[in-house]
């Protein structure tokens, strides 16, 4: 059990992270990482001063990913594997921690997309190594009300897989507290995100996004994506989240099993909610019909030669995954976020329709859990499909 009653400095705390992170860099370039990026940056909650971690007997332990911003020229497909292989080595259990590398060119830097990472990057990050893009002042200053509501969908539709991983651990007879605790915080947060992206007013860090959700409760009664704030138990986790961002606690979020059934409920009706005004739907929809308008908002131009393509291709096969031909089907992730809908709507809802129907193209292990086989098929799926 992680020893939650140690107490460290501001400045001891800041210096054990420090040399951590240096660690990974240092091994990022061992591994070639020189040879295919041109610089590199600290991104994520530990560039926001959020990170969730713990010291036990003198060893440190991360809670959250570590997120790091990989630079390139270009995304060519042997680049792109390079750093692959990399981002494996650097998972190879030594860290103890998820290694996230986000690979970027420095022309999407310099004319990004209004996305919710680009807006992060611009206002929390730390130069690594290499070329100072982000600090060179070259980018276009994004604005929270330039985010789009597809970015905010985006969001919303990974930490529903974040959830899941989270009601996994819950089966198991001793989960790793802290990092079940960081799976249950991240779908909270991001519908206090989608909230602020959908009404232009996004922010960082998490603390004042809180703040501001406090001080617009009262306007927003009858709105449908507030309702889960305006009940007091759901509230409480909320708050819960950010607490646990400070400083981690045994507490935060006990009794578990309750606390996970809430935050299904209320992040499965939100996200419904959000597909339903995103796609200019009726509220009362069923998940059928929501499920096929995100199906029918594919990312455009998705084919052979795509960047989207060879990235899913890549994650695929580290998976043991052969990726269909481009045209065959919708795309993979695609059909995982659908099959996560279904799944949860079987949970919060009782709806009978058969998930595993849209994982045609994952392979299929027997036995296994079946949280176990949407959690492997988010993992192997492409990260960047970009839904409209």
């Amino acid at each position: 059990m992680v020893n939650f009653s140690h107490k460290m400095t501001k400045g001891e705390s800041d210096s054990l992270i420090e040399r951590y992170i240096q660690i990974v860099r240092n091994l990022f370039l061992k591994e070639g990482g020189w040879r295919y990026a041109t610089s590199l940056y600290l991104i994520g909650g530990f560039a926001r001063d959020e990170g969730t971690y713990d010291l036990n007997n003198g060893r440190l332990h991360i809670y959250n990913d570590l997120d790091f911003l990989v630079v390139v020229p270009r995304k060519d497909p042997l680049r792109m594997l390079a750093l692959r292989r990399i981002m494996h080595r650097l998972n190879d259990g030594r860290f103890g921690c998820q290694i996230d590398l986000i690979v970027i060119t420095d022309q999407e830097l310099r004319d990004p997309d209004p996305l919710i990472l680009n807006f992060d990057i611009q206002h929390a990050h730390t130069s690594l190594w290499g070329e100072k893009i982000i600090e060179s002042g070259l980018l276009r200053t994004l604005k929270p009300n330039e985010i789009s509501r597809a970015d905010a969908l985006q969001l919303l539709l990974n930490r529903q897989a974040s959830l899941m991983i989270g009601l996994s651990m819950l089966r198991k007879a001793n989960p790793n507290l802290p990092y079940l605790q960081v799976q249950l915080s991240k779908p909270l947060l991001a519908m206090m995100a989608a909230v602020q992206v959908m009404e232009g007013t996004y922010r960082v860090p998490v603390s004042d996004q809180l703040e501001w959700i406090e001080a617009h409760l009262n306007e927003k009664p009858a709105d449908p994506l507030w309702q889960p704030f305006h009940d007091n138990p759901f509230f409480r986790l909320l708050c819960e989240s950010v607490k646990f961002k400070q400083s981690p606690r045994p507490e935060h979020f006990a009794p578990y099993d309750k606390s996970a059934a809430l935050i299904a409920q209320s992040y499965f009706r939100f996200l419904k909610t959000f597909l339903a005004q995103h796609y200019n739907l009726p509220t009362d929809s069923s998940i059928n019909d929501l499920i096929v308008a995100m199906r029918s908002h594919q990312p455009r131009h998705w084919d052979l030669f795509s960047i989207a393509w060879w990235r899913c291709r890549l994650h695929a096969g580290y998976g043991g995954i052969v990726t269909l031909p481009p045209g065959h089907r919708p795309h993979p992730q695609v059909d995982v976020y659908g099959s996560h809908l279904l799944w949860m709507s079987q949970l919060v809802e009782d709806h009978k329709q058969d998930w595993r129907s849209m994982l045609q193209w994952y392979r299929q292990v027997e036995p296994c859990d079946e949280l176990e086989i949407l959690i492997g098929a988010w993992r192997v799926s492409s990260y960047g499909c970009k839904l409209r």
